[in-house]
C-alpha cells in the first residue's frame, strides 16, 4: 500500500530519506552535505515523500524563494514504481499544500534530456518561461505555474 508524508521543516531524519531516494533515482546523485546545504534553513520549506511497505518509493522537495514563489528543487520516483502515476500524485499533492500555505506560483527547472519530466510538467500547467545553457548540463528549461 502507497502512503504519502509531508515535511515542513528539513530534518536530519527527511534529508536522510532526500539522499537514499534521489541516490536511486539520478544517474548523478547529490552528496548528502549537499542536500544539507540547499535545504537546511530555507523558508516554506515543503518535501513530500511516498512510501511502499515501509520503504520510501518517491519524494518532491522544495522552498520559498519569496514573493509567493515556491521553487521545486528536487524529485523522483524509484525505478521500479515509475509509470504508476506516482509522480503526478505527488505534484499534486505539493501544489493543493502550496496554495494552501499561501503561494501564488511554483517555479521549477529541468534539463532536456528529462523528457518525461517535461511531459508532466507541462501536462500539469507549467510553462517554460526561459532556456539556457549551464556549463556542463547543457540546455535547462526553467517553467513556472500558477497556483
Amino acid at each position: 500500500m502507497l502512503e504519502t508524508r509531508i515535511f515542513n521543516s528539513a530534518g536530519e531524519s527527511v534529508i536522510a530519506e532526500i539522499h537514499e531516494i534521489q541516490a536511486r533515482v539520478f544517474e548523478h546523485p547529490f552528496a548528502l552535505g549537499k542536500i544539507r546545504e540547499r535545504v537546511s534553513g530555507k523558508d516554506a520549506f515543503l518535501s513530500i515523500h511516498a512510501y511502499s511497505d515501509g520503504g520510501i518509493v518517491g519524494f518532491k522537495t522544495g522552498f520559498s524563494i519569496g514573493s509567493g514563489v515556491f521553487y521545486s528543487w528536487i524529485g523522483g520516483v524509484d525505478p521500479e514504481q515509475r509509470r504508476l502515476g506516482l509522480g503526478k500524485r505527488l505534484m499534486l499533492i505539493q501544489h493543493q499544500e502550496l496554495k494552501a500555505l499561501g503561494f501564488v506560483k511554483v517555479r521549477t527547472k529541468t534539463q532536456n534530456r528529462f523528457r518525461d519530466m517535461i511531459i508532466l510538467n507541462l501536462k500539469s500547467g507549467f510553462e517554460i518561461v526561459d532556456t539556457f545553457v549551464e556549463e556542463g548540463k547543457g540546455l535547462q528549461i526553467l517553467l513556472e505555474k500558477q497556483l
